[in-house]
């Protein structure tokens, strides 16, 4: 009988480059999805800064509102980005402003007045005078925000009313 000779030489060589070939392959793919997932995470807090920078320019507008004491629609020289028509809307006059982090911008509508005298108790009411006599003033808040690089863009609208 014959006897049959293996000759085995280079086979671990052959299955080691297969596994780091596979290995290598596997690499790649997670590598890919971190890449994939840190793109995504900077879209994510680009578009909640943005988010949070209208919301401030909402809050600067609505501060504004509460600290005037007469309605803004009937004083002389309302800013520019305040209108009471909504024909007119002032989309080119944003008040502008920035804090470090924010980026916003906003307007501000006259809506309408309320046809009879305030009476408290109104949970949106901004201002602190119940006295006869006040109405309660519509407005609508336009702030738009953007994050820090001015890639994302995000809008917020709210309606407040004040009493003057």
């Amino acid at each position: 009988m014959k006897a049959i000779v293996k000759n085995e030489k280079g086979t671990v060589l052959v299955v080691s480059l297969l596994f780091l070939v596979i290995l290598s392959i596997l690499v790649a793919a997670l590598h890919g999805s971190s890449i994939f997932e840190l793109y995504f995470s900077n879209k994510y807090q680009g578009s909640q800064m943005a988010f949070y920078s209208a919301e401030e320019g909402t809050k600067r507008a609505m501060n504004w509102l509460n600290g005037l004491g007469a309605a803004p629609e009937n004083s002389i020289g309302m800013p520019t980005w305040f209108s009471v028509d909504a024909s007119t809307t002032p989309w080119s006059s944003y008040n502008t402003s920035s804090t470090p982090g924010f980026r916003y911008r906003y307007y501000v509508l006259h809506l309408k007045d309320q046809a009879t005298a305030y009476s408290s108790g109104d949970s949106a009411k901004i201002g602190n005078s119940d006295s006869s006599g006040n109405k309660l003033h519509f407005y609508q808040i336009t702030s738009e925000g953007s994050n820090s690089k001015g890639s994302v863009v995000k809008q917020v609208q709210v309606v407040v009313t004040a009493n003057y």
